[in-house]
């Protein structure tokens, strides 16, 4: 049987609806006929439909314009023909499309899931969305209910952020979290592990993480940099607050160690010779995104006060083998290139001045108070304090307005 035919058989309706169904998903196999594959799903990823870039309905080849093609696309989603993206699903708006896969799979798990979710507290909207995203997922990660677990659902969420914002960049409704009634079903019903917390944002919520994790974020080859910083960071982490701690793994990890590996994959230690420094210097005066950085002398200074803390005889515990990685001292000269933006007072004042973590009130701003308001209660007041000082003659009684 061939699949545009099995198209017109698996769900019920009237004669005209499931001819044209059958119609819609026969022009969008003859789309995809015109790229190359061996497979039906090879032509999708090849065809501009597939990659998002086009909507199915704008397309040329259907027969008559009452037919709409995503009503097939929807039909070949159902019969796993084809594995779309989220970027499809959210640049496509299919109806029914929950009902119409839910029969199609026949699977007695996911029927169950169903019943779960018509008795569950939830809203009918919000019972009607966990329905899609199940769907959703199921069809984009080709996989069955069975096999979904909180791993899986989590990226789903991720991914349909990232999906949001190539089809609809700046919508606010994107940084929703879907997925959320069918991680609070499947919990409910026994599904999910009872380790796993019982919804999904404190799942994402877990606290801080310890130093280690927050340095393998980042990939770093070298092992033997790696666990310098990771001492480090130790040490720093007892007289600074998280959210310094993560900035400064950010700057040293990522925005150094890591480049420095990507302009000389061969580097061996903390001795950088002056043109990986040169290259390194350009590379970070752009932001990952592209846009221009403003300033790097915050990144300078963490990358400068982190040698200085490397070497034998500085301040706190020097490492082991760190007389294995003295820097040469034209590195540490140029990285005085610093000393530029520290003759300006403003630069002094940002370079020298302490982190102010609790901030004085705003009645403590104050202009200084008058020496006539700090005498006692009890004390008189000078002459004329408190009197209001005679009104000045009007300037408008020689034009009769004196009133």
């Amino acid at each position: 049987m061939s699949i545009a035919r099995l198209v017109v058989e698996v769900w019920e309706g009237g004669v005209s609806t499931r001819q044209q169904r059958g119609m819609a998903a026969r022009a969008v196999l003859d789309y995809l006929a015109g790229y190359p594959g061996l497979t039906w799903q090879e032509r999708w990823d090849a065809s501009p439909v597939g990659q998002g870039l086009e909507h199915v309905n704008d397309l040329e080849c259907r027969r008559s314009p009452s037919i709409k093609l995503s009503t097939g696309l929807r039909a070949l989603i159902c019969l796993r023909v084809i594995e779309p993206s989220l970027v499809v699903f959210r640049r496509h708006h299919m109806s029914s499309f929950a009902t119409m896969f839910i029969a199609a799979q026949g699977d007695p798990l996911l029927d169950d899931f169903v019943k779960q979710v018509e008795v569950h507290q939830h809203s009918y909207a919000h019972r009607t969305e966990a329905l899609y995203d199940l769907c959703v997922l199921l069809a984009s990660q080709g996989v069955a209910l069975s096999d979904v677990t909180a791993p899986a659902l989590l990226h789903f969420a991720q991914e349909n952020r990232r999906a949001w914002a190539l089809v609809n960049p700046g919508n606010k409704a994107g940084n929703r979290l879907r997925g959320q009634g069918v991680w609070h079903v499947l919990h409910a019903a026994g599904h999910l592990p009872p380790t796993v917390p019982p919804t999904m944002r404190a799942a994402l919520m877990r606290g801080q993480k310890s130093v280690e994790e927050l340095v393998d974020h980042y990939p770093i080859r070298n092992r033997a940099v790696r666990g310098l910083l990771i001492e480090y960071f130790t040490r720093r982490r007892a007289d600074t607050d998280y959210g310094t701690l993560k900035n400064l793994v950010l700057h040293l990890a990522h925005h150094f160690w890591e480049k420095i590996e990507r302009i000389s994959p061969d580097q061996a230690d903390l001795r950088i010779s002056p043109e990986t420094y040169d290259a390194w210097r350009k590379m970070i005066a752009v932001k990952d995104n592209g846009a221009p950085r403003a300033g790097a002398d915050g990144l300078v200074i963490s990358i400068r006060s982190f040698y200085y803390a490397a070497l034998p005889g500085a301040s706190g515990t020097p490492t082991p083998d760190s007389a294995r990685r003295r820097v040469p001292g034209h590195h540490l000269r140029r990285m005085d290139r610093v000393r530029g933006a520290l003759r300006s007072s403003q630069g002094r004042a940002r370079f020298l001045r302490p982190p102010v973590r609790h901030p004085l009130p705003a009645r403590a701003r104050l202009r200084p108070v008058p020496d006539a308001a700090r005498q006692p209660q009890d004390a008189a007041p000078p002459r004329g304090t408190g009197r209001r000082p005679p009104r000045p003659p009007s300037t408008l009684r020689s034009r009769g307005l004196d009133r």
